[in-house]
C-alpha cells in the first residue's frame, strides 16, 4: 500500500548469501554452489509465498482481473511462446515482457514486486545441473545471463538505496519491548528449527538433501536464512499500520536489524 511509503526488496536474501560465502570459504567450491543454492532456493519460494500472501490480504480495494490476465498472464504466455515456440533470444524483449508483467500487477491492485519474476523462468537459460549461482554464469551467452550481466549494477544500486532510504527505519525511535523479543526469537530460534524439522519430514517421506550437503550444511544454511531485513520490516509495518500502532512497527525494525547481527554471526560462528 502506497500510505505505508516502503518498497520492499529481498535484502534478507543479498545478507544471507553475503554472510554464506563466508561461513563456507574453507569448503570446495561445489559444497559451497549446493549450499547457496539450497538456501537461496528456499528464500525466493519463502519470499514468493509471503509477497503473494500480503498481495491476497493487503491489497487497496478489489482486484482488477482485466490487467491481472490481461497483462501479466498475457505476458507469461508471450514469454513461454517466444522462448519454446518463436526462438526469441533477444533479452531486450523478455525485458518489455517484465514490464508488462509489472504493469499488469500494479494496475490489477496486487503488490507488482514479483512482476519480473513470472517472465525469468520463461527466458532462454543454460541448464547447469546439481550447482546455482556459481561464478560460470558471468561467462554464459544464454539469454538469462545476458540480461542479468546487463542490469546487475543497476539492480545493486537501486537495491541499496531502497534497503536504506525507503525501508522506513528511524534510528532515533527504536525500541525493544516484549514484541522486539518475541520477533527476534521467533526468527533467530524459530526459523533454523523450522528448516531443521520440515527437512527431516521431507527426508521422511522420500526427499534428500544434495549428495554433499551434510547436517553441519543445513544448520549453517538455517542461521543464514533467520536474517531479517527489509521484507521483515514490510511485513510488520503492514500489520501495525494502524493508529496507535506505531510502537509496535518501531519494535519491529529493531528486531529485523538485530536479527541481521545475531542470526549472521550464529552461521559465521558454526560455520
Amino acid at each position: 500500500p502506497t500510505q505505508i511509503g516502503i518498497i520492499p526488496t529481498a535484502t534478507d536474501i543479498v545478507f544471507s548469501l553475503f554472510v554464506l560465502k563466508m561461513a563456507l570459504k574453507s569448503e570446495n567450491k561445489q559444497v559451497r554452489d549446493v549450499v547457496i543454492g539450497f538456501v537461496m532456493t528456499l528464500a525466493l519460494v519463502d519470499d514468493g509465498i509471503g509477497l503473494g500472501a500480503i498481495g491476497a490480504v493487503f491489497h487497496e480495494g478489489g482486484l482488477a482481473l482485466l490487467p491481472l490476465i490481461g497483462l501479466t498472464g498475457g505476458a507469461i504466455l508471450l514469454g513461454v511462446l517466444s522462448n519454446k515456440v518463436f526462438k526469441i533470444t533477444n533479452h531486450w524483449w523478455y525485458f518489455l515482457l517484465m514490464n508488462m508483467s509489472w504493469f499488469g500487477l500494479y494496475w490489477g491492485g496486487l503488490p507488482p514486486a514479483l512482476g519480473f519474476c513470472f517472465i525469468i523462468p520463461t527466458m532462454p537459460h543454460a541448464h547447469n545441473g546439481d550447482t546455482y549461482f556459481g561464478s560460470e554464469e558471468e561467462s554464459r551467452p544464454d539469454t538469462l545471463d545476458r540480461w542479468a550481466n546487463a542490469w546487475h549494477a543497476q539492480i545493486d544500486l537501486f537495491l541499496f538505496v531502497f534497503a536504506f532510504v525507503n525501508c522506513g527505519i528511524t534510528f532515533g525511535e527504536l525500541e525493544f519491548g516484549s514484541l522486539f523479543w518475541l520477533l527476534l526469537v521467533s526468527v533467530v530460534i524459530g526459523k533454523p528449527l523450522g528448516i531443521l524439522g520440515f527437512v527431516y519430514l521431507g527426508t521422511k517421506v522420500g526427499f534428500r538433501l544434495p549428495v554433499v550437503m551434510t547436517k553441519h550444511h543445513l544448520v549453517v544454511g538455517s542461521f543464514a536464512a533467520g536474517i531479517g531485513l527489509t521484507v521483515m520490516i514490510f511485513i510488520t509495518h503492514l500489520a501495525f499500520a494502524g493508529s496507535g500502532m506505531h510502537a509496535f512497527a518501531i519494535q519491529s525494525t529493531a528486531a529485523a536489524l538485530v536479527s541481521l547481527i545475531v542470526s549472521g554471526g550464529l552461521a559465521l560462528l558454526y560455520g
